[in-house]
């Protein structure tokens, strides 16, 4: 249990025998994972064999594990750095196959390590006997991250009122206990909580910062992220935490600051000298006031991008002048900001119109760039084609120089410039379709229905599905296949009478409006445009019909191919049975009008007789 080497045999043993796989990072130490890492790297093409388990071992796991549980001396084996990942991979079996007893262990760990003890005796700046031990080992606090991580609900609670409510700023403090509080942001889920949390956290968050401890205010960004609750709360005790709250004007200042990570006053001094010393030396104008992003800055404000309200950041982004922005573009953090920028739901449209007005003469800049090309690709797939028109004539003017760079030919191609700058109308074409494709897959994805019929059938199709019995569900895909085919059938065959009844209508609602404008004193020139512009957006939705449709039909084909391969072998008995009754009818129809004819031949042949012999 204690060996270096035996430790891992165990692992994998109890990995083996309890049937549940385990993370790498419990079974493997860190440094067999990075030699696994380099042998992938020298070795691309060999690929790891995935663990297959069974459990037909269960009952052998369970006499090991008890025999585990009873040798482990939990006030020194919680702590050694070989047993620790043996219990933790009997814990996470355990929580699995016989939940009774990983409780029952969650409760001795509880009070052998005393994580609900309060030494009140101790001073307030004595922050190591204000925690419990297991949580200042390097080697315990993963195993309190995983009770964290593995906690109901309830236990959740019980967790933070006895060990976390009165000693939030002990955690945050301490060098390794703040990555179990980490731990503790990542799993909130409850509004309430969160509330809780953020009301004793906001007090200390300058003093958090202070400590270089920021991947807690991070987690707590993604917390109230996640949550949605106490964004607003949180965003003005960061500004509060960097000086730039109280007055309105410093606001837009949030994030150069909490790019570079340094408060206001610190930031401006700094960049203030290098920019009068280097227009001293070399009579220049100013270098721009931010240079470099940190990673934790950078992750802050992407979350802080994807709050309800995005005003106060987005705001301050746009504020930035052109160089400050090439910089975000061109920075390995900076870039993954921008991204979230334009491709946040809550950032208004009119700031990303003026982002890429800010960035319109530099675009071959970010192109020739290593991380500036991957961060105007993921632009490009946000923008409209106007847009893109701007973003492709200004690339088109150093045409050589993207070809000829090892970054930017990769736009040169993606972006299909050569088609643009030689034949535009196919560009547009091909820019529009792949456009309204990728605009349809998501409406489709997302479960957002394109028209009022398909809600109404799907809603109908809700309420009657949990009616039925398992015996009918036969027949009722039989049905929805039959009522999709008439529907195919349907649009296949009134598509043209639809597209000509719709210019009918549109051509008496145009005579309708030419006369009331000629009443009002309107001019023509204006009608005629905008008739023009109605023709083309009714164009435009006969083909994203058009396209709807052939979408829809591909993904009930992919849909029904498992369907029809169980219906195929009921289905054709049926089918040759009504193929069998319409030839039989066909038949004694056929034989019943060839007996009429002879009848009615033989008639007429008799009366002519008569009329002879007469």
């Amino acid at each position: 249990m204690t060996h270096t080497y035996g430790s891992h045999v165990l692992r994998t043993f109890l990995e083996a025998l309890g049937g549940v796989h385990v993370k790498d990072e419990v079974v493997r130490s860190r440094a067999s994972r990075g030699q696994r890492r380099d042998n992938e790297n020298k070795t691309q093409c060999q690929k790891i064999m995935s663990k297959t388990f069974t459990t037909a071992f269960l009952p052998s796991f369970k006499v090991i594990s008890e025999k585990l549980i009873r040798l482990c001396n939990f006030e020194d084996h919680l702590a050694d750095q070989n047993f620790c990942p043996v219990l933790q991979t009997l814990m996470l079996i355990l929580h699995k196959t016989e939940p009774h007893k990983y409780q029952d262990l969650v409760n001795t760990i509880t009070e052998k390590a005393r994580l609900f003890h309060h030494n009140e005796d101790a001073g307030v700046d004595d922050v190591s006997n204000r925690l419990p031990d297991i949580v200042q080992n390097e080697v315990g606090s993963y195993l309190v991250e995983l009770l964290l991580s593995l906690a109901t609900e309830t236990q959740f609670q019980e967790l933070y009122y006895n060990m976390f409510k009165k000693r939030i700023i002990y955690f945050a403090v301490h060098p390794i206990a703040n990555y179990v509080l980490q731990k503790m942001l990542s799993c909130v889920g409850q509004s309430k909580m969160m509330e809780e949390m953020l009301t004793d956290i906001k007090p200390y968050l300058e003093d958090i910062l202070a400590v270089n401890h920021i991947g807690i205010v991070t987690k707590l960004a993604s917390a109230c992220r996640r949550t949605e609750t106490g964004q607003e709360e949180f965003l003005q005790a960061l500004m509060g935490a960097f000086h730039c709250a109280d007055p309105e004007d410093r606001q837009k200042k949030i994030v150069p600051l909490l790019a570079s990570l340094q408060t206001y006053e610190v930031f401006y001094t700094s960049s203030e000298k290098d920019s009068e010393e280097t227009s001293e030396e070399k009579n220049v104008s100013p270098a721009p006031l931010l240079k470099d992003v940190n990673i934790h800055g950078s992750l802050m404000l992407q979350e802080l991008l994807q709050f309800k309200r995005t005003q106060i950041v987005a705001s301050s982004l746009v504020s930035l002048s052109p160089p400050e922005v090439v910089s975000l573009c061109c920075d390995r953090c900076g870039s993954h900001l921008m991204d979230m920028f334009f491709t946040s739901r809550t950032v208004l449209e009119k700031n990303k119109v003026v982002m890429l007005k800010k960035l319109q003469g530099s675009f071959i800049n970010i192109a020739c760039n290593r991380n500036g090309s991957r961060c105007l690709e993921n632009i490009w797939k946000t923008c409209a084609l106007k847009q893109k028109i701007h973003i492709a004539e200004d690339l088109s003017k150093s045409q050589e120089r993207l070809e000829g760079d090892q970054w930017g030919r990769f736009l040169y191609r993606n972006f299909a410039l050569g088609k643009f700058s030689q034949r535009r109308k196919e560009w547009v074409d091909v820019q529009t379709a792949s456009s309204k494709k990728k605009q349809l897959i998501k409406d489709i994805l997302e479960g957002k229905a394109s028209s009022r019929k398909k809600k109404r059938n799907k809603n109908e199709e809700m309420e009657i599905l949990p009616q039925v019995t398992s015996q009918d569900t036969s027949e009722l895909h039989a049905n929805e296949k039959r009522k999709s085919a008439e529907l195919v059938q349907q649009r296949t065959d009134g598509r043209a009478t639809e597209a000509l009844s719709d210019k009918e209508i549109h051509i008496h609602t145009l005579a309708d409006e030419e006369s009331t404008s000629q009443a009002k004193g309107h001019s023509k020139k204006r009608k005629r445009k905008k008739e023009k512009k109605r023709v083309v957006r009714e164009n435009d939705n006969i083909e994203t019909k058009n396209l709807k449709d052939e979408i829809e039909d591909e993904i009930k084909k992919t849909v029904d191919t498992d369907e029809e391969s169980t219906e195929q072998k009921g289905n054709k008995s049926t089918k040759m049975k009504k193929k069998q009754k319409v030839f039989t009818d066909l038949e004694e129809s056929q034989t019943v009008e060839s007996s009429k004819s002879k009848h009615n031949c033989d008639e007429t042949v008799k009366k002519k007789k008569k009329k002879k012999k007469e």
